[in-house]
């Protein structure tokens, strides 16, 4: 509260104890109404200061309750796109992997294709090695190997 409006409190208080209802002059009486009056004065204008500080604050925080709608439905419209693009992620992840699990079946089976000429031809001797001697003379008998002193370093 104001400091003169304490002072005029003060000075109600120790004017309406020296008053005696018996004896209370027309004088002492006016004097405490017009400082009573000067005290609603002081009050109205501090009263006046509180609203105006009030309105501006409020002022403020309309301001702010409108930015942070403004940023909330930004917000909405961001929490929707990661929606969708996490939905679209899942997608997608479900897509490799049905498209790698269709690439290893056909790898997979592609190499069984190969492996099945590999183990028939183990099986199968070929008919030109079946007169081979095993110690392996047979296969190189043509083969002209360079003397010693003909030239050939």
């Amino acid at each position: 509260m104001n400091p003169k409006a304490h002072e005029l409190v003060e000075q109600l208080r120790r004017e309406s104890t020296d008053v005696v209802p018996n004896n209370a002059s027309l004088y002492l009486v006016r004097k405490q109404m017009t400082i009573f009056a000067e005290l609603l004065v002081l009050l109205a204008i501090e009263a006046e200061q509180q609203s105006h500080r009030l309105d501006g604050q409020m002022t403020e925080l309309v301001g702010v309750a409108k930015a942070q709608q403004q940023l909330a439905a930004k917000l909405d419209g961001q929490t929707d796109t990661l929606i969708q693009l996490t939905r679209s992620l899942r997608k997608l992840t479900v897509g490799l992997f049905i498209l790698t699990v269709g690439l290893i079946l056909f790898e997979g089976a592609h190499f069984l294709e190969r492996l099945q000429p590999i183990a028939q031809s183990s099986r199968q001797r070929l008919p030109d090695q079946e007169h081979r001697p095993v110690d392996g003379t047979a296969p190189f008998e043509n083969i002209q190997y360079p003397r010693a002193g003909d030239g050939h370093q």
